[in-house]
This record gives structure tokens, C-alpha cells and sequence, in this order.
């Protein structure tokens, strides 16, 4: 067999190393891509299929589960599942597990897949895509439930919204909590924690991330299944915090006379990139909040080229979210 690739063959033997998107970000071009947020549309059996994988896998009884999704990091699920997790009735960080990317491992889940399959392709005729993730993201919530049986809600977050279109196919009976955040503030923060590197992210980059990550939020929320999904904005939660967790413990079903609307007010900061900021760089150790703490009105400094940038990337996205561009 001849060793010589041709163009197309070099060209997808570039893409799967990678080479592009690294060669995109040495010449500074945009190498944030929207397929990274919506995959292909599942077929309603796909979904049937895999929903019944789920409960089979899972079982029936057992604390309720719910995600919560920040649209990217920096958009304030940490402040979200603090303020959650104070209900007695609720775990967080179960199994140790901080954050819950699953759905953003669709494609590598669908690689691993194949690669199972090749090992034996009569496997195909029983198996359909993504089953695998299926009973992978199951396993993990039936261990959960185990472990945490005495709670009435378990509680993962993951800052992302990449494939969220997924979720009532992996978490049939779950809720689903979306964080929305003003891009503007959402951007300046992620700066302020990571700074921009000449060979790392670029400005356009972040811009075109919270962009859409954001629209994949809006267009899932747009066909989601009310009952089990619930969509809130930053800053109205921080505005309004008792108002909106009382909203929230009814959504997850939870007794709001149990939870401690008190201790609100003395909730610690969590990895905030100004008031968690030692020796330079924001530390995740909880800090005490000044009186002066509101990062929903912080004030935004950026030179006009940057607000050119994310007008043109970004404006019908905010307006689409209810923010002012």
C-alpha cells in the first residue's frame, strides 16, 4: 500500500493533530469554533434510545439530580452553587467531583466509541451512538446516589454549555439550571483571571466563546422542556438573591422552611477576579466580601478597538440575552 497521503487525506491528518487550530492561534486568527457547542441534531430514537440506557443504568428511585450550567468560566455558577448548596437538603461537590464536563466529552466519547467498536464491528448491530457516554454518565450518578442517598438533591455544576442540546438525552428525568451572564463583565473577568498570552486565546476569541456558549444556552432554553429546566441571569440572582433561590428550591422541589435565608448575606467569595486576588492571581480559597463587592456593576475599562470587536461579535447576542451592547 502506498505510504503518500493525498491533499485531502494530509488535510484531515492536520486537522485531527490539531495543527490548524494551533497554527490559527500563532497568526492570531480566531480559533474558537461554534461546532464546539452544538453537535448534530439526535434523531427522537437516539434519544428514546439512550433515555432508556439512562433509567436502566440509574434506576428509578434515589435523590433527585440537577446541573447546574454556566454559560463559560466566570459567569457566576460558583456564587449559584453556593448559595444552592445551602440547603440542608442538598449535596454538592458529590463523589469530589468539583466540576461535570460530560456533555462537552460528546466527541471524544463518540472517538472512544469507534474505537471499542473496531475491536469487534458486530458491536454496531447492538449498540447505537454515544451509548457508551450513556451508561459512562450513569454509572457515575447511580455511584452518586449511593453515596449520597440520605440527600433529596444532588447537585454538579460545569461553566460550560457545550452540547447542552444533549442533556435530555443523558439526563432524561434530571433538571437542568442555566446561568446566564452580561458578556461584557463575563469577558473582562476571564481576562482578569487568565491573562491574554501572544500565543494563547485572543480577545475576538473570548468574545466569539461567550457568544456561543450563550446562544447555545438561549437555543436550548427556546425548545427545553419547561418543567425540568430553568434559566436565570447573574446579576438578577445577585440582586435579588432570597427572591430567586426561593424560585429555584420550588423548581428543584426542595422545602424552602429549610433553608437558611440568614446566612446569605455571609456567603464567602469564591474565585471572584478582584476580591480573591492574592500575589497577582485569583485564588478559589473562600474570602469575606467588602461592603463594596457587587461584580455586576464593576466597571469596564477596554481600549475602543476591543469595543469594536465585541459589538461586531457579540451585540445581537447580548440583546438577544436582555443585556445592553
Amino acid at each position: 500500500m502506498s505510504q503518500t497521503l493525498s491533499f485531502n487525506q494530509l488535510g484531515r491528518r492536520i486537522q485531527t493533530d490539531g495543527f490548524a487550530f494551533w497554527a490559527r492561534r500563532l497568526l492570531r486568527l480566531r480559533s474558537t469554533q461554534p461546532a464546539w457547542y452544538a453537535g448534530e441534531p439526535l434523531k427522537a430514537s437516539d434519544v428514546a434510545r439512550l433515555a432508556r440506557i439512562s433509567r436502566a443504568v440509574r434506576g428509578l428511585e434515589g435523590p433527585r439530580v440537577a446541573v447546574l450550567h454556566g454559560v463559560m468560566p466566570r459567569s457566576g455558577t460558583n456564587y449559584l452553587y453556593s448559595l444552592l448548596g445551602l440547603h440542608p437538603d442538598v449535596v454538592t461537590n458529590p463523589l469530589g467531583i468539583k466540576e461535570l464536563p460530560l456533555l462537552a466529552s460528546v466527541p471524544a466519547a463518540r472517538e472512544w466509541q469507534d474505537r471499542f467498536m473496531a475491536f469487534y464491528d458486530g458491536n454496531r448491530e447492538v449498540m447505537g451512538s454515544l451509548d457508551m457516554l450513556a451508561y459512562t454518565v450513569n454509572g457515575m450518578m447511580a455511584h452518586a446516589a449511593r453515596e449520597h442517598g440520605e440527600a433529596k438533591l444532588i447537585l454538579f455544576k460545569v461553566p460550560h454549555t457545550r452540547y447542552l442540546s444533549y442533556f435530555p438525552a443523558l439526563f432524561p428525568d434530571d433538571r437542568c439550571i442555566i446561568l446566564l451572564r452580561d458578556g461584557k463583565r463575563t469577558i473582562q473577568s476571564t481576562i482578569a483571571t487568565w491573562p491574554l498570552k501572544p500565543f494563547g486565546k485572543s480577545f475576538a476569541d473570548i468574545c466569539l466563546e461567550w457568544t456561543y456558549a450563550t446562544d447555545a444556552a438561549l437555543d436550548y432554553w427556546t425548545v427545553a422542556d419547561k418543567a425540568k429546566t430553568l434559566i436565570d441571569r447573574y446579576e438578577d440572582v445577585m440582586s435579588a438573591p432570597h427572591e430567586h433561590v426561593r424560585h429555584m428550591l420550588e423548581f428543584l422541589g426542595l422545602d424552602a422552611a429549610r433553608y437558611p435565608f440568614d446566612e446569605i448575606a455571609a456567603l464567602p467569595v469564591l474565585g471572584s477576579s478582584e476580591a480573591s486576588k492574592d500575589a497577582g492571581a485569583v485564588s478559589w480559597e473562600p474570602v469575606k466580601a467588602g461592603a463594596d463587592f457587587n461584580p455586576a456593576r464593576r466597571r469596564i475599562d477596554w481600549p475602543q478597538s476591543w469595543r469594536r470587536t465585541f459589538r461586531r461579535l457579540a451585540a445581537p447576542t447580548m440583546q438577544r440575552a436582555g443585556y445592553n451592547a
